[in-house]
């Protein structure tokens, strides 16, 4: 996944602009293991209890769609926003 990492602190990652025709956003609290993913319709969905070794292999992935769907899909997510770009 080609990104543009921020480090707001040493806890938390920010991913923009992933390479990806669906993900919008990345952010992962090291701490907390939550993992928050805003795809491109608008929603953003927080992955609980993610490890960061999970994160980092999707950092290094060639498909970001297909880690995605094989290793972190698999947790269970909740919908904590979502906005309509089409009002």
């Amino acid at each position: 996944m080609k990104l543009k990492v921020q480090q707001n602190d040493t806890k938390k990652l920010i991913f923009n602009s992933p390479n990806s025709s669906a993900i919008k956003k990345v952010e992962y609290n090291r701490r907390t293991k939550d993992l928050d993913v805003t795809f491109q319709s608008g929603g953003t969905y927080e992955y609980p209890n993610v490890d960061a070794e999970i994160v980092e292999g999707w950092l290094k992935a060639s498909s970001t769609g297909q880690y995605f769907h094989q290793k972190i899909k698999r947790y269970s997510a909740v919908k904590i926003w979502f906005y309509s770009i089409n009002k």
